[in-house]
């Protein structure tokens, strides 16, 4: 696979629910990690669609889980 480099990033802050007891974040919490960092792209570089009329449908989203994170 090649790697994509990207301009755009997003700070997330963990939430007590994203961590198991072993401190992995659990695998469930991408996608909302994805929904999230989906939401601030568009909204940077399209500040002027309005998302009420015209939204973005993502058909299929799939995640291949390389390694783990890890919340602090």
């Amino acid at each position: 696979m090649e790697e994509i480099q990207f301009n755009h990033t997003l700070p997330i802050q963990l939430r007590f629910n994203d961590v198991d007891k072993f401190g992995h974040v659990n695998n469930t919490v991408y996608f909302s990690f994805y929904d999230l960092g989906k939401t601030e792209y568009f909204a940077s570089v399209c500040p002027d669609v309005d998302w009420e009329k015209d939204g973005i449908v993502v058909v299929h989203i799939e995640a291949n889980f390389l390694a783990q994170i890890y919340g602090s």
